[in-house]
């Protein structure tokens, strides 16, 4: 490991948090529900544990008729109709399964890289991070997969981006201090990424997924119940309550856990249902390769590795960087991951 990499790095993330705007949700549920019942966090543990070996009872996809629903267009909320061309993606919605009081919410944009000339036998479906601002570097991330030949899928959190809630910031109403709330938004997004695997699954005959930093916390949800050929968390890790708690990024959350009583254990068994710790065992997919920055405060270094050794020590690329400037890193991860599954195919 190189000390100038770690000092240039750590400095892009120092000044990307100094220009952060850390604000609390503006949504602070004083008295929070589960499925329509209070818990206090051991009875929460204490009835949901069981869904540890049995995540399928609990990650449903929530499926309705016609489900998902695919069909060409543009989000209301779009702001980037030039960039299907820019990208060489088709812009397309479908329902969420789960409803929302907010139509923004309610209706989900999925960026669709495929090349309509040369029909690719592979898609990867790519996660994002939490809080992201905008998908330019998830855009040019799938480009560069439909350019080698493999198909791309860019999902759209809840709350984010276009479905991001007027008066709301992108992310805001996704993690929060609203601890009930994020279980409730997780299963939400596993929900979505489920009913896209099973869609794929009939136009393709590989399917992947890769989930970035929070974004492969969800998606590696979605894959304890759902099969997929192929699984790469990137910057993502275990052990979720004492990553927010150490996260430079989620001061803010940590602010208004403190302000309902609750610590850094009793965030880790809140959120224990939504933590690959827990459930990590079960991931469903045939190739796996996890890719590790080396210097991250906002996942730390420490939970990647955690993440690594819970899933039996897999292939993997080390990133000499933080989390913000794993960007300089980005046509590196395409490009391995490009090989790595054009590899494994031949094999095949």
């Amino acid at each position: 490991m190189s000390l100038v990499n770690k000092i240039v790095s750590q400095s892009i993330d120092n000044a990307y948090y100094a220009s952060r705007d850390n604000k609390s949700c503006k949504v602070f549920i004083e008295k929070e529900e589960f499925d329509g019942k209070h818990y206090s966090i051991d009875a929460f543990f204490d009835q949901y544990k069981k869904y540890f070996d049995r995540p399928e009872e609990f990650y449903l996809d929530f499926a309705y008729e016609g489900a998902p629903n695919l069909r060409e267009g543009f989000h209301f909320n779009a702001r980037d109709k030039t960039h299907a061309l820019k990208y060489h993606y088709q812009p397309m919605l479908f329902d969420s399964p789960i409803k929302t009081k907010w139509q923004e919410t309610n209706l989900v944009p999925f960026r669709w890289f495929k090349n309509e000339t040369k029909k690719s036998n592979t898609i990867l479906l790519f996660s994002p991070g939490w809080a992201r601002p905008n998908l330019e570097m998830e855009k040019g991330f799938c480009k560069r997969l439909i350019d080698s030949g493999i198909d791309a899928g860019l999902l759209t959190k809840p709350y984010h981006q276009e479905r991001t809630p007027a008066g709301s910031y992108s992310g805001e109403y996704f993690i929060s201090g609203n601890v009930f709330w994020t279980i409730e938004n997780f299963r939400h997004y596993v929900a979505e990424i489920r009913l896209l695997i099973q869609y794929m699954r009939q136009h393709y005959e590989y399917i992947g997924i890769v989930g970035m930093s929070s974004g492969g916390l969800q998606a590696s949800l979605a894959i304890t119940v759902e099969k997929v050929d192929f699984y790469f968390p990137f910057v993502t890790g275990a052990e979720l309550g004492s990553i927010v708690w150490k996260s430079k990024i989620c001061k803010q959350i940590v602010h208004d856990l403190k302000k309902r009583g609750i610590d850094e254990a009793m965030t880790n068994k809140i959120w224990a249902i939504g933590d690959q710790l827990y459930l990590g065992q079960h991931i469903k997919t045939t190739y796996l390769k996890q890719y590790i920055s080396l210097y991250d405060k906002v996942i730390p270094t420490k939970h990647q590795f955690l993440l690594w050794n819970k899933y039996n020590r897999p292939e993997k690329l080390e990133l000499e960087c933080a989390h913000v400037s794993v960007i300089l890193h980005m046509e590196k991860v395409a490009n391995d991951i490009i090989s790595f599954v054009k590899e494994k195919i031949g094999k095949g």
